[in-house]
Formats: C-alpha cells, structure tokens, sequence
C-alpha cells in the first residue's frame, strides 16, 4: 500500500523521522488462474523431470522460444516475468516455494481453502473475522486518526478484512463519489483532511466534490494547489 501527496493511509507510519523509509507488506491474493508450477519452474534434476513428464503439452522451455528466466540455476521464473526478475536480480523479490496447508487441515475445495486462507485460520472456516482485520485491530504503531485507515481495490471488502469496521473498498477510480444522506458532511469533512496538497490528485477532488464550506475554490495551474476560503 502507499500513499499518495498529501495522502495519509493507515499503512504510512506517521511517527516515521523525515526521511526514513519504515517496511511495507504487500498484499496480494491472487484468485483463480494463477499457475504457481508455470511461474516458478524447476530448472534443472529430477524435480525438472517430473516437471516435463507430468506437463508435456504445457511445460515452459529452459532455452529457446518463450524459455524462462534462470534465477538460481534451480529454478527459473516464466518468460513473461521480467519484471520480477529484475526484482530478483536487484535483491528485492524472494520465493517461497510449494507452501501449502498442514497434512489433515487442508480442503480439497477450492472455495473452501481460499476462505482458510483469508480467515488465517486453517481448517477452521468458523472464524468471524480475517487475518488481516485482526492485524489492523491489533497491531500498535499503525496510524490512528487515518481517515482511510485500509483500503480494498475491489466491489466488496475481502475475507481478510472480514470484521475491519473501517475498511473501505474502491473498485473504480471513475465510479468514486463521498456518502450523501446523514454523514455526506463527514465525508466530505474527511476527505479535505487527505486531499489538502497542491498535487493534481488534491485539485481533482475538489472539483469534483466541493467542500459545503467552501465559499470558493481557488486554482493556480502553476506552483500553486486548491486552496480554500
């Protein structure tokens, strides 16, 4: 996660010194056809072997045409991932490979095992919140007035958020607009503390949305942001 000018998310450490760079977590759930055996393949032995033996139609080439990126002389990572690999040339991507769940606590269910997964608690699809909603609630350090303090880039919040009462999804830029009704002001209230900076993001929403309060908005093209009087 990362924070945009004049943007303050729960994930930006705010009592960080100037200057610093504190840690991030990414976080990505990849559903569906995402082939982790086709994206980290092996290289070389007879977990190469098997590899050939078991995928004949479907294997990614060690040389040639479409052939995969060498990591370690083990394994190598699909052709089409030159991104990662210069990641992992620069010492910044690790793979942990063949993770699973515990012997006896899996589900052969997909839907089942994604749920597990989210949840944090293997074998146990009872839970009431997810992993990550408990991390949020949890965990000391992270920003405490962040009007937006976690954010799900999709229609509806995620299994891991399960339970996070402040979690906030967004599934289009374009489809964006503040609460009406009974708390539009907090919003809108809300959303002038995040987009107070003078980047074209803070000058698109107040546009867009212009603050009750304001009685003018004011737009300099040059040097200047929104401003509000």
């Amino acid at each position: 996660m990362a924070g945009s000018s004049g943007m303050q998310l729960g994930f930006v450490h705010a009592a960080l010194p100037k200057g610093s760079r504190g840690k991030t977590l990414v976080y990505l759930f990849l559903r569906g056809g995402y082939d982790g055996l086709n994206m980290v393949i092996p290289l070389t032995g007879t977990h190469r072997t098997e590899y050939e033996n078991k995928r004949e139609h479907i294997q990614v080439p060690v040389s040639g045409d479409n052939a995969m990126h060498n990591l370690n002389g083990a394994f190598g990572l699909h052709g089409s991932a030159s991104g990662m690999k210069a990641l992992y040339d620069a010492g910044k991507l690790a793979v942990v490979h063949a993770v699973g769940m515990p012997e006896g606590l899996g589900s052969r269910s997909h839907f089942d095992s994604q749920e597990m997964y989210e949840l944090g608690t293997l074998g146990d699809l009872s839970t009431t919140t997810g992993w990550l909603a408990r991390h949020m609630m949890s965990t000391p350090g992270l920003v405490e007035d962040a009007a937006i303090p976690s954010l799900s880039t999709n229609s509806s919040s995620p299994t891991s958020l399960l339970g996070d009462k402040t979690a906030m999804t967004l599934d289009s830029v374009s489809g964006f607009h503040p609460n009406g009704g009974r708390y539009g002001n907090e919003h809108l209230d809300a959303l002038a503390k995040i987009y107070n900076g003078n980047s074209s993001l803070d000058y698109f929403y107040f546009v867009i949305f212009p603050h009750p309060s304001a009685d003018r908005i004011l737009w300099q093209p040059v040097g200047a942001g929104v401003a509000l009087e």
